[in-house]
């Protein structure tokens, strides 16, 4: 009975796993790191800047052509764009350092009030951009993007975890459980992400698109080959991790039973 408990358990785990990382690569697809690629990739196979007429501004072209630090700035404006109008954060971008980085740093003159105006517009254009809170299935976009979410996730598959520890009485085992589910896990994201990518290529679509898409299932290849590292190693040190326990066991045990004998 035991034994098909802690099987239920690690089959539990498995998809607690999967979920988990999940939730960590769609972080990973908005992130500042990922919308920076993407804009690379616009910048390369799309002509966005020719498309949005940034390159009629040498000096603001140069700029996002060059400049590392403006770039990462550009791109964190993005990502929290895309944060607050899907509802996913309710922090507005901060268009402020932006448009003030950008009069620092060429000869473009933006007056004060200029920079206040452009702000309020920018704002004011995004509220009502903004996705309404009645729009179907928001509730599910937001907790997929909620930190409590992926805490949640992270600590069932730890209960889960410590149920299959106490089921089978043996740490060595539960690790090496833990250990398999883990790289089984990330292989099976990594696998489901490289199959997107390679319908892509087969289906020929067009080039921004298919980087785009590439930028974004990118996190996800990182996230399956780190857990199925994670995975291995757990499998490898999971006899050293059960003579740890055992040890730290052993010490506590001998601690008690002094204490016992001082206050006999």
């Amino acid at each position: 009975m035991k034994k098909l408990l802690s099987g239920l358990l690690t089959i539990v785990m498995f998809f607690s796993i999967i979920g988990t990382l999940t939730l960590i690569g769609l972080r990973g697809a908005i992130s500042n790191g990922s919308v920076e690629k993407m804009i690379d990739t616009m910048i390369e196979e799309y002509d966005f800047l020719e498309t949005t007429g940034i390159a009629e501004e040498e000096e603001l072209k140069e700029l996002i052509e060059e400049d590392k630090e403006f770039k990462k700035m550009f791109s964190e404006v993005v990502a929290d764009t895309l944060k607050y109008s899907a509802r996913i954060s309710d922090e507005m971008p901060d268009f402020k350092n932006l448009l003030e980085y950008i009069e620092g740093k060429t000869d473009i003159e933006i007056e004060k009030d200029a920079i206040e105006e452009s702000i309020k517009e920018l704002e004011d254009s995004l509220k009502e951009e903004r996705i309404s809170e009645d729009t179907e299935g928001l509730d599910i976009l937001q907790s997929l993007f909620s930190t409590s979410s992926l805490i949640s996730g992270i600590i069932v598959t730890i209960l889960l975890e410590l149920g299959i520890c106490v089921l089978t009485k043996d740490v060595k085992k539960g690790v090496k459980r833990l250990g398999g589910t883990l790289a089984a896990a990330g292989l099976a994201i990594y696998g489901l992400s490289t199959l997107l990518l390679s319908f892509i290529s087969h289906e020929a679509i067009e080039g921004e698109v298919a980087g785009i898409i590439e930028t974004l299932l990118n996190p996800f290849d990182i996230v399956g080959i780190i857990s199925i590292i994670l995975g291995i190693v757990l499998i490898i040190l999971s006899s050293k991790i059960a003579q740890t326990f055992a040890s730290i066991n052993h010490s506590n045990q001998s601690i008690q039973n002094l204490d016992d004998s001082v206050i006999k």
